[in-house]
This record gives C-alpha cells, sequence and structure tokens, in this order.
C-alpha cells in the first residue's frame, strides 16, 4: 500500500492471477497525450486571465495616474485661491491702515452748513469760497442746531 497506482475511473477493474490488476483505458495517466493538450489548453487560458490581468493593471494604474493629476490640479487651484484671498486681505488691511492714519480724511470730510448762516450773515460767501479752495465737501441744509456747522466723515465698509 506504499507505492502508488494509477488512479482506476472505472470499479471493475478485476484482479489478474497474480494479484495485479490490469490498467484499463479509464485510467488517468500523467504522461497521456490528451492530458497535455488540456494542460495547454489550460495554460492558453491561463495566458488570456494573464493577459486580462495585465490589461486591468494598467487600467487602474492609468486611473491612479489620472486620479493623481486630478488632485494635483485641485491642489494647485486651491492654492491660488488662497493666494488670491491673502492677497485681496492684505489690500483691505492696508486700505484700513490708511484710512486710520488719515490719509484719506480730506477726501471724506462733508462740512453741512446751516442754511441760516449763507442767507443772513455775510460770512456765507466767503465761507463757501474758502471751503472750495481748500477742495473741501460740504452741503447747505437745515440743521437740528441754528446757525451751526456739523462735520462728518464718512468712511466707506472696508472688508470683512
Amino acid at each position: 500500500s506504499g507505492a502508488s497506482s494509477p488512479i482506476s475511473l472505472d470499479s471493475d477493474d478485476e484482479l489478474d492471477g497474480f494479484g495485479y490488476k490490469e490498467p484499463s483505458d479509464n485510467l488517468i495517466l500523467p504522461c497521456e497525450e490528451p492530458m497535455q493538450e488540456e494542460e495547454r489548453n489550460d495554460n492558453t487560458e491561463e495566458g488570456n486571465t494573464k493577459q486580462e490581468r495585465m490589461r486591468l493593471i494598467k487600467e487602474g494604474k492609468a486611473k491612479m495616474v489620472e486620479e493623481k493629476k486630478r488632485q494635483r490640479e485641485e491642489n494647485k487651484l486651491m492654492k491660488e485661491a488662497i493666494k488670491a484671498q491673502k492677497a485681496e486681505q492684505k489690500k483691505y488691511a492696508k486700505e484700513k491702515d490708511e484710512w486710520e492714519s488719515g490719509k484719506h480724511a480730506l477726501r471724506s470730510i462733508v462740512a453741512e452748513i446751516d442754511s441760516t448762516i449763507i442767507e443772513t450773515g455775510s460770512v456765507g460767501g466767503t465761507l463757501l469760497t474758502r471751503f472750495a479752495e481748500k477742495g473741501l465737501k460740504y452741503r447747505v441744509q437745515v440743521n437740528p442746531i441754528r446757525g451751526s456747522i456739523l462735520w462728518k466723515m464718512e468712511v466707506p465698509q472696508i472688508g470683512q
């Protein structure tokens, strides 16, 4: 029972006179030609599956390359957006500093002159002439306090 014998597919094998079984046609032997043809078919199928696997691997690599390209493009756009945002913030900070330092003060000051000063006094014409010479803005209107000049500074809303 220690020696290996061919595998029989037929259960009707009979022992000969010496206790030896005659091999039948239904035996599977490793060296037979039909088996080699089947192996060749298996190999070609394996070759097809290997080719298929290689194709899938190449497709997977191509997808990964495309994904990396897309991520690089997204990162580039995000960095550009952040850079633009920082430049905008820097611009607003500079403008705010200019307003706080009084650099734009003359452009933003408006004198609201009560109409009674212009109508009744001899100062009205001279006052308007001086404002025009200095480049100051003024409005003639009725103020809550009669005969007064109200000074207002209009500061624009600078970025959030």
